[in-house]
């Protein structure tokens, strides 16, 4: 996304500044967005730790199980934590993908990215083409976006 082309060549470094400058935006955006899901993750585990709680009291006293069930309400408890777990997967994602593209726009290498990830150059490479261009290559069929 660099703005460099023959007829502006003598602003390329200003063009590539704010391209920085701009995906590190991006970054702490999706970073921000990452620490509101882990914060919400953290109350619905919470949440599903208490209905567990009182799930294995009503298993302990005999109650029938589908009793327990209906009580401790365990479809909406399973249902919030599949969701908010889905969330953290997909905003894991997007943030990654995020700073792997500002990383790069920053001069690393794929062998950089993929040595301060802890991941082969292989997949440092299909991460850095589906930050470019969008593409979900890597990314779960969970979480894909608008799936």
């Amino acid at each position: 996304m660099h703005l460099c082309t023959p007829a502006l060549k003598g602003w390329t470094q200003v063009a590539e500044l704010v391209t920085v400058e701009s995906s590190r935006a991006t970054s702490m955006q999706d970073i921000s967005r990452l620490l509101e899901c882990v914060r919400c993750l953290r109350n619905q585990l919470l949440s599903c730790e208490t209905v567990y709680e009182r799930a294995l009291l009503g298993l302990e006293s005999e109650a029938p199980v589908s009793e327990i069930l209906m009580s401790v309400e365990a479809s909406s408890a399973r249902c919030g934590l599949n969701s908010a777990l889905e969330d953290l997967e997909r905003l894991r994602h997007t943030s990654r993908l995020s700073m792997i593209g500002t990383e790069i726009e920053e001069g690393s290498s794929i062998s950089d990215v993929g040595r301060h990830w802890g991941f082969s150059r292989q997949m440092a490479q299909r991460y850095v083409k589906e930050a470019r261009t969008g593409s979900w290559t890597t990314s779960h069929p969970m979480v894909a976006p608008d799936g």
